[in-house]
């Protein structure tokens, strides 16, 4: 492997964030595409006419959310994603906000039916994230695409599944438990 194929330590931070920026996209839009129901009351709530739209605009923009997952892990799709997801991040902010400023009660859905909390604060710090991994990646050099996408690839796979484990542990739990006890038994 030549010099220029080496991920430096910036390509690590690169992939790093581009992954953890995935993650984010690619949980959220799966569950979008899964249960657009939720985040459609929610949202609805906040802005009334979006309840005539119905689950499609929800389950466009969860796929959306996914294609911008995997373009952040491909090094050539990586800055144009990278403004995606800026703008999406933008978009949550702004949403945030307005169910904050609306009082907004429902669950906002964001990450599907396990979502607990209304529209507010966290969406307006989950969009700025964004915005700032999107301005990040957009302003950082050039990486090599091919250990830059394995990286990214398996930090994002890491990433979602200790999401997706987190977002499930009142489900894991009691699972563990019975599985100890049976094992003792």
């Amino acid at each position: 492997m030549g010099r220029d194929a080496r991920v430096t330590a910036a390509g690590w931070e690169i992939a790093a964030v581009s992954a953890l920026t995935a993650a984010v996209l690619l949980s959220a839009g799966v569950a979008k595409i899964l249960s657009p129901g939720v985040l459609m009351r929610s949202v609805a709530e906040v802005f009334p006419p979006f309840a005539r739209l119905g689950p499609l605009p929800v389950r466009v923009f969860g796929s959306i959310e996914c294609a911008m997952a995997i373009s952040l892990l491909a090094g050539p799709a990586r800055v144009p994603a990278a403004v995606a997801a800026a703008v999406a991040g933008g978009m949550f902010a702004i949403l945030g906000g307005l169910g904050r400023a609306r009082g907004s009660a429902l669950p906002c859905g964001c990450f599907g039916v396990g979502s607990r909390r209304p529209l507010g604060w966290m969406n307006v710090a989950t969009g700025a994230v964004l915005v700032l991994a999107g301005l990040a990646e957009t302003t950082a050099r050039p990486v090599p695409a091919g250990p830059y996408s394995t990286a990214s690839a398996l930090f994002t796979a890491i990433a979602v599944v200790c999401s997706g484990c987190w977002a499930s542990r009142q489900l894991i739990g009691p699972l563990l438990r019975t599985r100890s006890v049976t094992a003792e038994g």
